[in-house]
């Protein structure tokens, strides 16, 4: 893995959803903003390894928090499989 940098032109997570109700999985695509990349990266340049970058805990917590917003009703957003999508696989994600 390369360090993350904020030239990367998007950075795009793929977040499980699940229904409350009836347990159904579905997954969304989110983009982190420019303000939540900086965020990142400055974390990361602090603390290495630890709390930034790409694929950190700052990282999925905004993605939780985008997803949240953008799943249907009656579905929530979970921490576990939260994972980045390189731009060439993204064509691959239903």
């Amino acid at each position: 893995m390369t360090a993350p940098s904020l030239h990367d032109r998007r950075w795009l997570y793929q977040v499980p959803i699940v229904n409350k109700k009836t347990g159904e999985r579905r997954m969304v695509i989110i983009e982190l903003t420019e303000f939540q990349r900086r965020q990142c990266v400055e974390y990361e340049a602090f603390y290495p390894n630890h709390t930034g970058g790409d694929r950190g805990p700052i990282a999925n917590r905004y993605a939780l928090d985008q997803a949240d917003k953008k799943a249907p009703p009656g579905f929530i957003p979970v921490c576990d499989g939260i994972k980045r999508v390189p731009l060439p696989d993204l064509k691959v994600v239903h």
